[in-house]
């Protein structure tokens, strides 16, 4: 009985998933039949008990979480303006009431607005703690799952409580790009978004960490071109500290040949390969990159021409499939779940990126 459950459930979803591409313009997590699909299948839960407001369960996830829990800066973890749109819409939709901040689509107008000039670098940056459903919540019974739809629980009249909170944290430039030595990095109020109690604040552009405040900015003059690892650490009131990092390429006023070849190793890129033909292989390194001019953060009246590559198969870089929920793991079927969760998300990565 269950697998018949998920399998239809995931079919469904699977539709839903589908018929967003024909939404020119929407985005995934404001789709209105996904979101009403999750909307049935949490409806029955107690959204006042979810800490801070916002489930991870219940959200669109369109980037993993836990790579971004500020609790250490890797390879794999430094964050570009697509992923930081993908966590931004991921916590939107996390939430079980009101959303924390406006569309997100407005927000990246706003950010790259506030630049005034090719030397200024208007971060954007969020930093949230939200819930997530136990993984033995289910085994346990501190969660039920009937039927498609999750719902509280209780133990002679006493509530079970499901969740675990846990952090993220991130931040981007307008642009990953500057055409000038001297960078003035600015914290726009506009676009800082917490539900967290912070101490300080602080960016390392190159020459240690210093303190910034909210609408402010600070000057890094660099003496040497090519790409810089910018990071921010944020201290709670409670002594925890959050780090992120993202890159930027400093060009200066003159672009050499070995800049040329980083120019855009900043831009989310995607690699598309074909099958071999007499023993060659071809190659195609995809990616957006935007006028300096065009501060809309959306493409304008494209004009691509690709000519003798003919690929037959299609491989995305760095795709990330959503695993199955860890609650949710204990159902017998977990083949099945997998199985349609990694489908639906393969047709996100194709879709919208």
């Amino acid at each position: 009985m269950m697998r018949k459950i998920i399998i239809r459930y995931g079919i469904i979803l699977l539709l839903i998933i589908t018929s967003v591409a024909h939404a020119y313009g929407q985005a995934v997590e404001e789709n209105e039949k996904v979101r009403t699909f999750l909307d049935n299948m949490f409806e029955p839960l107690d959204k006042s008990r979810v800490p801070h407001g916002l489930l991870r369960d219940f959200a669109f996830e369109l980037v993993d979480m836990d790579r971004f829990d500020g609790s250490s800066l890797t390879e794999t973890n430094s964050i570009d303006r697509q992923t930081y749109e993908m966590l931004l819409r991921t916590i939107r939709s996390s939430a079980v009431t009101i959303k924390p901040f406006e569309d997100v689509g407005n927000i990246l107008v706003k950010q790259n607005s506030a630049s005034s000039s090719p030397s200024t670098l208007t971060i954007s940056a969020l930093a949230y703690q939200y819930s997530v459903i136990k993984a033995n919540a289910l085994t346990d019974n501190l969660i039920q799952y009937n039927n498609g739809k999750v719902s509280d629980n209780y133990k002679n009249g006493t509530w079970q409580n499901p969740y675990e909170t846990r952090y993220v944290v991130g931040f981007c430039g307008q642009d990953s790009i500057l055409t000038s030595s001297s960078v003035s990095f600015k914290l726009d109020p506009n676009c800082w978004f917490t539900n967290l109690s912070c101490r300080t604040i602080e960016i390392d552009t190159g020459s240690g960490y210093r303190s910034i405040n909210i609408g402010s900015a600070i000057t890094e003059n660099y003496t040497t071109d090519g790409t810089k690892d910018i990071k921010l650490r944020i201290t709670l009131t409670n002594g925890k500290q959050l780090l992120s990092h993202t890159k930027i390429q400093v060009i200066g006023n003159t672009l050499t040949r070995s800049l040329a070849n980083d120019y855009y190793l900043n831009y989310p890129q995607a690699i598309i390969t074909g099958e071999p033909y007499r023993g060659l292989k071809t190659k195609a390194e995809v990616f957006v990159a935007y006028a300096p001019s065009n501060h809309t953060g959306r493409i304008k009246k494209p004009f691509i021409v690709v000519e003798g590559f003919d690929p037959r198969t299609r491989k995305m870089v760095q795709s990330s499939i959503k695993e199955v929920p860890p609650w949710l793991a204990s159902i017998t079927t977990v083949s099945a779940v997998k199985a349609y969760i990694a489908l639906i998300y393969i047709l996100i990565m194709i879709l919208f990126t």
